[in-house]
C-alpha cells in the first residue's frame, strides 16, 4: 500500500514544485487556442487590406510605397514573406498577430514573475487573457499586436538594465528589439526616450550600466539612419496638415479607450477607476511631503478626479461641462503628468519597479492625449503601448492595497470575473465589407456602372469583389475602371457617362465622415429613381438607382 501511495505523492510534489509552470504553460494555450478558433471568422476591413496590398509587393516596391504611410515597413516586410509561405487568406495573414499577443502575454508574465511577485503574475496575465481589446488586435492583420508584444518585450530586458545586468546577451537583445519597434511603429520612439530618461535619471544604475546603454542607443541611431528622414517627413506632414484622426476637444477620447482597457463594460471600468485611484490616495498617504500639497491633492484633487473619470455614466451637466473647458482639461492631464514626474524625482536614488511600470502607462497616456489637442494623435490602437502596463499597474495596485492573503485574492478574482463574463471571444468586427460586395455582385447587371466612395475604400472593395484586381497592385484603378468601377470623392468628379447610364450602384462607405458635403448621393438622386438600398450597422451602404422608364420611353423610336 505504502508503495502505491509513494509515487502518488511524488507526483504532487512535483505538481506543487511546478505549479508556475504549469500555471502559464495552460494559459498561454488556452490564449492560442481561443484565438486560433475564431481568428477567420470576420472578413478582412478597413485597415488590413492596405497592409496585405503592400506586402504582396516586391519588397523594393513596398519600402518605397510606405514611405508615405503611417508606420515604418517592417510589419509589412514581415507579411510579405509569411504571405510566400502560407498564403493571403485571412486567417493566414492573421495568424502572426495571434502569436504576437501570445508571446505579449508570456512577457508580461516574466515581468511580474521577475521583478514583482507570483500573484501580481497570476492576476495580471489572467487579465490580459480576458482583454477584449487584447484580443481585438491579436485578430487583426496589422502592426498593433507586434508593436504591443515589443513594448512589453523592452521593458523586460531593460528591467534588467535597471539591475545593472547588461550582459551582452541582454544588451543584444533589446538593441534587436529596439530595431524593430522604430521600424514598426513611429511611436518607438516615445519608448525609447522613456525608458532612456529613466536610466539617466536614476541614481541607483552605475556608470559602467548607462555607458553600455548609451552604445546601444548610439548603434539603435546608425541602424535608423536610413528611416529618418522618412520619420521627419511624416511628422512634419502630421503637424502642418494634421493628421486623420479628429482632434481631441474634451476629456470624452480619454475616457473612451479607458472604457475600452475596461472591456467597453461600465462596470469593469467602475470597479478599475476605484482600484486604480484608490491605491494613488493610499500612495499620497503615504509620501513624506508637504502637507498642505499632500492635504489637496488626498481630499480635493484625487476625489474630483474619479468621479470626472467616471463622468460619462453620471447625469451631472456640471462635471459634463467641466470636461469639456479647456482650461480643466489641460490641467487633469498635465496635473496627473506632472504630480508623477514631481514623485519620481523625489525617489530618483531609487525608482522601483511599480513607478516604472505605472511611467510605462502613465506618462505615454496623458502626454499624447494632450498633444492630441494640437496633433490628433489619441485613439485606442496607439494606445496598445500602453495596454500590458495598465494590466500590470492595476495588479500592482491591488497588490499594494491588499497585502493580507484573502482580501488580495477575493478583489482580483472579482475584477478577472467582471473581464471574463465580458469578453467574447468570437464579437463580431462590425465589418461588412464581404457582405457588400456580394450585394453589388447580385444586383449589378452587364450595363452597371459602380460608384465607391471614399478613395481610401478601394482596397477593402477590391480585395472582395476583384481578388484579381487587388493582386495586379500596379494597375488596381484601371483594372476596376475595366469592370465599370468607379472611385469618387465628390459629385464634381461624375461625368456624363453615368447620366446616361440605366442603373448605377453607389457603395458608400460611410464617406459622408470624411467629406460631409460630398453630393455623390443627391447628385444621383437627381437623375435617378431609388430602386432599393441596403444600410449595415457600420454606416456603409449599398444604393441602387435605375433611371425612371416612362410610356414614352419605351416606345421604338420612329427613324
Amino acid at each position: 500500500m505504502n508503495s502505491s501511495i509513494h509515487p502518488f505523492n511524488n507526483l504532487l510534489q512535483q505538481l506543487e514544485k511546478n505549479r508556475n509552470v504549469i500555471f502559464i504553460s495552460l494559459l498561454l494555450i488556452f490564449n492560442f487556442v481561443i484565438r486560433a478558433l475564431f481568428l477567420g471568422s470576420n472578413p478582412l476591413d478597413l485597415d488590413e487590406p492596405y497592409s496585405v496590398f503592400f506586402a504582396q509587393m516586391n519588397i523594393g516596391e513596398l519600402i518605397k510605397a510606405m514611405r508615405e504611410g503611417n508606420n515604418p515597413p517592417f510589419y509589412e516586410i514581415m507579411l510579405h514573406f509569411w504571405m510566400r509561405i502560407a498564403g493571403s487568406s485571412a486567417f493566414s495573414v492573421r495568424f502572426p498577430s495571434l502569436v504576437f499577443s501570445v508571446i505579449n502575454v508570456w512577457f508580461v508574465y516574466r515581468i511580474a514573475m521577475r521583478f514583482l511577485n507570483t500573484r501580481t503574475a497570476v492576476v495580471a496575465t489572467l487579465l490580459i487573457s480576458f482583454s477584449a481589446n487584447h484580443l481585438y488586435f491579436s485578430h487583426e492583420a496589422r502592426v498593433y499586436a507586434l508593436f504591443m508584444m515589443l513594448t512589453t518585450m523592452s521593458f523586460y530586458y531593460f528591467f534588467l538594465v535597471l539591475d545593472n545586468k547588461t550582459t551582452i546577451k541582454n544588451l543584444i537583445f533589446l538593441f534587436l528589439i529596439y530595431t524593430v519597434l522604430a521600424y514598426s511603429h513611429y511611436f518607438a520612439i516615445l519608448i525609447i526616450l522613456l525608458q532612456g530618461t529613466i536610466v539617466l535619471s536614476m541614481q541607483s544604475v552605475t556608470k559602467k550600466t548607462i555607458i553600455r546603454y548609451l552604445v546601444i542607443v548610439a548603434a539603435l541611431i546608425l541602424a535608423y539612419l536610413p528611416n529618418i528622414p522618412v520619420l521627419y517627413s511624416r511628422a512634419f506632414d502630421s503637424v502642418v496638415r494634421g493628421t486623420w484622426v479628429p482632434p481631441a476637444d474634451n476629456l470624452g477620447p480619454m475616457f473612451y479607450v479607458l472604457k475600452v482597457f475596461s472591456n467597453n463594460d461600465r462596470l469593469c471600468m467602475l470597479i478599475c477607476l476605484i482600484i486604480l485611484w484608490t491605491a494613488t490616495w493610499k500612495f499620497v498617504r503615504n509620501e513624506d511631503q508637504n502637507r498642505v500639497l499632500k492635504n489637496v491633492v488626498l481630499f480635493l484633487i484625487i476625489p474630483v478626479y474619479f468621479l470626472v473619470s467616471y463622468s460619462i455614466y453620471f447625469d451631472i451637466p456640471f462635471l459634463w461641462h467641466l470636461t469639456s473647458l479647456k482650461p480643466f482639461i489641460y490641467f487633469f492631464s498635465l496635473s496627473i503628468l506632472a504630480y508623477f514626474i514631481y514623485t519620481c524625482f523625489r525617489n530618483r536614488t531609487h525608482i522601483r519597479v511599480p513607478v516604472v511600470l505605472s511611467a510605462w502607462f502613465i506618462i505615454p497616456f496623458c502626454l499624447l492625449f494632450t498633444v492630441s489637442f494640437f496633433v490628433p494623435v489619441f485613439i485606442n490602437r496607439y494606445m496598445l503601448i500602453v495596454l500590458p502596463a495598465f494590466f500590470l499597474v492595476l495588479t500592482i495596485s491591488i497588490d499594494y492595497l491588499f497585502t493580507e492573503k484573502w482580501p488580495f485574492q477575493f478583489v482580483s478574482a472579482l475584477v478577472i470575473i467582471c473581464f471574463a463574463a465580458t469578453f467574447n471571444p468570437n464579437e463580431h468586427n462590425n465589418r461588412y465589407s464581404d457582405k457588400i460586395a456580394a450585394n453589388v455582385s447580385e444586383i449589378k447587371n452587364p450595363g452597371s456602372k459602380i460608384i465607391i466612395s471614399p478613395f481610401s475604400y478601394r482596397l477593402v472593395f477590391a480585395l472582395h469583389y476583384c481578388p484579381d484586381c487587388f493582386k495586379d497592385y500596379n494597375n488596381l484603378e484601371k483594372r476596376l475602371q475595366q469592370i465599370d468601377v468607379s472611385i469618387v470623392t465628390d459629385s464634381t468628379e461624375l461625368s456624363a457617362e453615368y447620366a446616361i447610364s440605366d442603373h448605377v450602384i453607389f457603395v458608400d462607405a460611410n464617406s459622408k465622415a470624411l467629406f460631409p458635403n460630398n453630393g455623390i448621393y443627391e447628385w444621383l438622386e437627381q437623375r435617378y429613381t431609388l430602386e432599393n438600398s441596403t444600410v449595415y450597422r457600420d454606416s456603409s451602404a449599398v444604393f441602387s438607382f435605375r433611371k425612371e422608364i416612362t410610356p414614352e420611353s419605351s416606345l421604338p423610336s420612329l427613324q
